[in-house]
């Protein structure tokens, strides 16, 4: 019900306010049951104090640090006198609209749907229709047998529609000619620009890269094994290999 925020917060004030504060009843006046809470520091030692007053059974609950006024959410001052009273969720009263997860009911989700032709007498009857559509699937949602049932009828009325001769809807409209109807663009009967022939990106799995040049003007080394201008070395050297596969097979 609440934001992830608001929660961890909540989180870090209840754990405070069990353990670093103190808390001592002063005495009642005008059904209110007066609280002195003190901060204690890490030796025990008091920090600050501050005033709590609670009314039950409705719950009420202030505090001389202001800090729901000042923030929207309980202090720990007040949540440790809640928890001494054994209440264990926090008062209605006290949960913001801002700080819900629930505060706009799924039923106005249709703004996602906003239809909009420039006439305001086509427009009106079109979003409550996609209102409706959504607040009775709020309403049957988990009910197998009336979705199933909700489904025939909206095909019923889809196959009506789609047979009525004077349905001026294109049924064959592709993604591009609707996306011209919207840009105001009409499809040429005539294609004269093609896409060009382009060469392949490296890596792309074919063996027709670009050469930068097709005769490589690297200059060989010399051999330090047969003293020759040779593209190989002396690992490589195909007089060394020879000189050593003989010595192997005698």
């Amino acid at each position: 019900m609440l934001q992830n925020t608001l929660f961890y917060e909540l989180q870090k004030e209840i754990y405070k306010g069990s353990w670093y504060y103190q808390y001592k009843h002063i005495g009642t006046k005008n059904g209110w049951e007066l609280y002195k809470v003190e901060q204690l520091n890490k030796n025990n030692n008091l920090k600050t104090e501050f005033e709590v007053e609670i009314k039950l059974p409705i719950n009420d609950v202030k505090c001389t640090c202001e800090h729901f006024n000042r923030f929207g959410t309980l202090c720990r001052h007040a949540l440790n006198i809640l928890m001494k009273h054994g209440i264990k969720e926090i008062p209605k009263q006290y949960i913001e609209n801002r700080w819900r997860k629930d505060v706009i009911s799924r039923n106005y989700h249709f703004g996602r749907h906003v239809y909009d032709t420039g006439n305001s007498e086509i427009n009106k009857p079109v979003n409550q229709a996609y209102y409706n559509f959504e607040a009775c699937l709020e309403y049957i949602r988990k009910n197998k047998d009336k979705m199933d049932l909700f489904v025939k009828k909206k095909e019923s009325m889809l196959n009506e529609y789609e047979n009525d001769p004077t349905n001026k809807l294109k049924k064959n409209m592709t993604d591009v000619e609707e996306v011209g109807k919207i840009m105001g663009i009409s499809i040429p009967k005539d294609i004269e620009i093609n896409v060009p022939n382009v060469q392949s990106n490296k890596g792309s799995g074919k063996k027709n890269r670009i050469q930068t040049y097709k005769i490589s003007n690297k200059q060989t080394r010399r051999c330090s094994g047969c003293g020759e201008m040779a593209p190989h070395n002396l690992r490589t050297c195909p007089i060394k290999l020879a000189a050593e596969q003989s010595s192997k097979a005698t």
